[in-house]
C-alpha cells in the first residue's frame, strides 16, 4: 500500500510520532493509503516551515493592472 508523507519545507517526511493510519475508499470501504497520523510536534514544524517562508522567501508581486 503507497504512503503518502507529510510534505514540509520541500522535503517529504514521515510523522515524528511515527504512526500511520489506513485512508479507506468511501465506497468500497478498502483501504488504498497509509495516511501520517500527526500530533503536535508534526504541526508545530508546519507552521515553523510555514513563518520562516513567509518572512523570508521572495515576496509576491503587486496585481497586475488592466488599463483601456
Amino acid at each position: 500500500m503507497k504512503r503518502y508523507p507529510r510534505h514540509i519545507n520541500g522535503a517529504d517526511v514521515d510523522p515524528q510520532g511515527g504512526t500511520w493510519f489506513a485512508s479507506q475508499n468511501p465506497f468500497t470501504g478498502e483501504a488504498w493509503a497509509e495516511i501520517p497520523r500527526c500530533d503536535a510536534r508534526d504541526v508545530e514544524a508546519a507552521v515553523q516551515a510555514a513563518h520562516a517562508a513567509f518572512t523570508s522567501g521572495p515576496r509576491a508581486r503587486p496585481p497586475a493592472t488592466c488599463s483601456s
